[in-house]
């Protein structure tokens, strides 16, 4: 039995029933020969609404009528059933078949790229539940959202521990065990970190030291640094915000002195060479695991959402390599209330970052959220669209992401004053 397999994007849902026509095109020479003809993307998308495209892959074999259809988001997938209208156009798919589709959330179709697209008989429609495609939940519904309607919604695991404390806990022996497995194997481990959540360093030096888990295995990528006022050095580790001096006195010094971290494990992101991050990891054998917290923005380690006057499509933002950044804004203020006391001067204005290649090439992503503010991070993360407008849900796109959260941001806010 032959079939059409269709892979998508963000948007759907492995709860839902869906049902999927794809009508006969191909109903006159004309329309055979458009089959080999590229569809004229740009063009497209204007048709359908440039964000909500949910771009994917089409492949064929060789057969007729019903078959199945598998729709893919991240970690899972679904297998449904497919109507084939048109058999004189399946018999032909074998030698000039469609090689994608672009399809639209919220009018309800696909395009098939491969056609020109000025017919709508080029379109194939689809229907879930009887409806149209899922579109992204708007704000205020997703803030609503209890932490039964999130796993319910979305494949990825979610794990709950009580507070801030022990989040730090879990997240430190999270590391540990990873590096125990990898010991046994005597292979390197390389995470991704970012210095916030603060409590995990303490924590996995103290239980290091206290097991007598042996860290020389262990290499570290610092998500980022803050820079000086010219944006051309790292903050000196005298400087209050430095994060090198906090992670070496929460972590670095005790976990080199009693648990074998070699220093030459640890690298920091410097605007003087930011290609050294990636030429490192490239030499360790990639990120096993990026773990990292969501600022209230969305930025994941320091990658802003950004200008409007700045040059990047959601494609070229999910590769932005590690670069020197501009700190928006919200971030400042952010970090001003926790740190400064409220100056907002006295943050600094630039930061140097891995990129968001570095971060979703990982091999897992986790995520450990802690301050209740981020309630409605996790859930416009999980459930929102997919954009640069939100760095954070790019995620979304992930074959292995995990989130760990406080029973704090697992409460849906009630979006009352305080």
């Amino acid at each position: 039995m032959s079939m059409w397999r269709i892979t998508l994007g963000a948007g759907w849902s492995s709860a839902a029933t869906h049902r999927v026509e794809l009508s006969d095109p191909m109903q006159t020479a004309n329309n055979a020969r458009n089959l080999a003809a590229p569809l004229d993307e740009e063009r497209a998308r204007k048709d359908v609404g440039h964000d909500s495209i949910v771009p994917g892959t089409l492949e064929t074999c060789p057969t007729i009528n019903r078959c199945p259809l598998t729709l893919q988001q991240g970690n899972f997938s679904v297998i449904i059933d497919v109507l084939l209208k048109g058999v004189a156009w399946i018999g032909q798919a074998t030698s000039a078949a469609p090689q994608a589709v672009i399809c639209s959330r919220d009018a309800g179709y696909c395009m098939l790229r491969g056609y020109a697209p000025e017919s709508i008989s080029d379109r194939v429609t689809i229907e879930i539940n009887g409806n149209r495609p899922m579109k992204p939940l708007p704000p205020e519904k997703i803030a609503s959202y209890t932490l039964a309607q999130l796993r319910k919604r979305t494949a990825v695991p979610i794990d709950v521990v009580a507070d801030r404390e022990a989040l730090a806990v879990q997240f430190a022996r999270t590391i540990l065990q990873r590096v125990r497995t990898a010991g046994k194997r005597k292979k390197r481990v390389v995470i991704i970190m970012p210095v916030g959540p603060t409590g995990q360093w303490r924590q996995m030096a103290d239980i290091a030291a206290a097991e007598k888990i042996d860290l020389s295995r262990l290499s570290i990528v610092s998500m980022d640094e803050y820079l000086t006022p010219d944006a051309s050095r790292n903050v000196p580790t005298s400087d209050p915000f430095s994060f090198t001096d906090f992670i070496k006195g929460q972590f670095a010094q005790k976990a080199i002195r009693k648990c074998g971290f070699k220093k030459q494990n640890w690298i920091v992101p410097n605007p003087k060479d930011t290609s050294a991050v990636e030429a490192t990891i490239e030499r360790w054998g990639g990120v096993d695991v990026a773990f990292a917290g969501i600022g209230l923005n969305g930025h994941i380690a320091f990658n802003e959402p950004p200008a409007a006057s700045e040059c990047w499509t959601d494609e070229s933002f999910a590769k932005s390599p590690t670069r020197i950044i501009k700190l928006a804004e919200t971030t400042k203020a952010t970090n001003s209330i926790f740190g400064t006391g409220g100056d907002l001067g006295r943050v600094p204005d630039f930061a140097v970052t891995i990129g968001m290649k570095e971060i979703l090439s990982a091999r897992r992503v986790h995520v450990f959220l802690d301050w209740h503010w981020q309630r409605f991070v996790l859930r416009r993360t999980l459930l929102g669209p997919v954009s640069r407008s939100f760095p954070a849900s790019f995620l979304q796109t992930h074959k292995d992401v995990r989130f760990t959260i406080t029973q704090e941001v697992a409460t849906p806010h009630s979006l009352v004053p305080e």
